[in-house]
């Protein structure tokens, strides 16, 4: 245990991610009592493992859920504001307040525990990297989903990916997005590359 790496990933995501596609506002989900029991559940995680002999551990943060087709296509016909990639602002600066959040968090446990590596993954700029660099990187669309149908967004909630008549493009590589949720192989590749090389040096050899 003393050797190995723990990883806690992107914990709680799935939570702010239903209460969105319901229609929450960013002012809601603020208000609610989800974001400090999703921070207090990380907490919770680290000290466990930490219980368990874990000498060092990682801690991810979440990406753009603001360029998720499946959410875009839900907020196609409102006024909420967009960044220069079509991207809904108001979206991404909640995420980067649970990032926030979270920092503050993973200062408290090292604070706690200071003979353990406690670090946190940053997944948001790793994100941000591939969507600055996308035309040269080979993606030509950032925002429409590879497996959907239907729409600005290629998202159809009623029709999902993996449902009878619901096709794939034809070649995942040139897309961000494979099914309005979940990226494709491709961008992750490009994400982990980023990812690992900022991480890599900050591990105990």
């Amino acid at each position: 245990l003393k050797s190995s790496l723990f990883s806690i990933e992107a914990m709680g995501a799935n939570d702010y991610l239903i209460a969105m596609l319901r229609g929450k506002t960013i002012e809601e989900l603020k208000k609610m009592d989800l974001v400090s029991q999703v921070i207090k559940a990380n907490e919770e995680g680290v000290r466990k493992i930490i219980g368990y002999g874990a000498t060092q551990v990682l801690v991810t943060g979440y990406l753009h859920v603001g360029c998720a087709p499946s959410l875009l296509a839900m907020r196609s016909n409102s006024s909420d504001a967009r960044d220069q990639f079509g991207c809904l602002k108001d979206y991404n600066d909640f995420i980067k307040y649970h990032n926030d959040l979270l920092r503050e968090a993973i200062s408290r446990l090292r604070k706690e525990h200071p003979d353990v590596l406690i670090l946190i993954g940053d997944y948001y700029t790793a994100m941000q990297s591939v969507l600055d660099n996308h035309q040269k990187l080979g993606f030509e669309s950032v925002l429409v989903a590879c497996c959907g149908t239907g729409g600005k967004y290629n998202f159809d909630h009623r029709k999902k990916c993996g449902t009878q008549g619901v096709q794939s493009c034809s070649d995942p590589r040139k897309y961000i997005s494979w099914d309005g949720l979940h990226m494709t192989q491709e961008s992750h590749k490009h994400i982990a590359k980023w990812y690992i090389q900022d991480i890599f040096s900050k591990f105990r050899s």
